[in-house]
C-alpha cells in the first residue's frame, strides 16, 4: 500500500507532506530553530540526499518517515557519512540524524539511524532549551555544553524518551470554498 503525501503549507513553506509540516509545527513548540530542506549532501557511490530539516543550532538532521521505511537507507548512509567526517571529534560534537515518525497518541516519535546511539530529548537546566541528545554518549548540552548531570535538575523530568513529549499538528485547511 503506497501513502499519498499531501503538500502542506506552514509559515509560508511549502511542505512535501503533512508530517513534514507537523513535525516543523512540533520543533516550533519546543522552540527548536528548523531550517527545510536547506541542501543536498553527497552520500556513499556519488549518491545525492537532501535531508528534510537541520537543527543547525544542535548539529542534528531530522528526517522525517511515515510509518514505512522507504528509502531510509539513505538516511542511515548519511549518518554514516557524517560519522566517517567526524570520527576525530567528541562523540557530543558529532551530527546526529534522526528519524521523526507519525505521532502515536499525539506524542512524538523519533528513533536512530546508528544501533549505537539511544536518541533522547533533553531539556537543559541551564540554558533552558531543548535539544535532541545521544544517550550512549558524553551528556552534554548541544546548546550551552553545560555536560554531565548538572544540566538536569530532575533527570526524571528533563530527559524524555520517544512517546513522552507531545506533538503539535500544523494547521489545516478546510479547502473548502467560501
Amino acid at each position: 500500500m503506497t501513502i499519498q503525501s499531501i503538500p502542506t503549507q506552514y509559515r509560508g513553506e511549502l511542505f512535501r507532506s503533512r508530517l513534514e509540516a507537523d513535525w516543523a509545527a512540533t520543533l516550533d513548540h519546543y522552540q527548536i530553530t528548523w531550517e527545510y530542506e536547506p541542501d543536498a549532501y553527497e552520500i556513499s557511490g556519488g549518491t545525492k540526499y537532501l535531508p528534510d530539516f537541520s537543527l543547525p543550532h544542535q548539529r542534528v538532521w531530522l528526517e522525517v518517515k511515515g510509518p514505512h521505511d522507504d528509502n531510509i537507507d539513505k538516511a542511515i548512509e548519511f549518518q554514516r557519512t557524517l560519522d566517517e567526517r567526524d570520527k576525530f571529534k567528541w562523540d557530543f560534537e558529532k551530527e546526529l540524524v534522526v528519524i521523526g515518525r507519525p505521532s502515536i497518541a499525539a506524542m512524538t516519535v523519533w528513533e536512530r539511524t546508528n544501533y549505537s546511539q539511544e536518541i533522547v530529548v533533553l531539556h537543559c537546566a541551564n540554558c533552558e532549551r531543548y535539544s535532541f541528545l545521544d544517550y550512549a554518549a558524553t551528556w552534554q548540552c548541544r546548546f550551552c555544553n553545560m555536560q554531565s548531570k548538572k544540566i538536569f535538575n530532575d533527570p526524571g523530568g528533563n530527559l524524555w524518551w520517544p512517546g513522552q513529549l507531545a506533538f503539535s499538528r500544523a494547521p489545516r485547511s478546510s479547502g473548502r470554498a467560501a
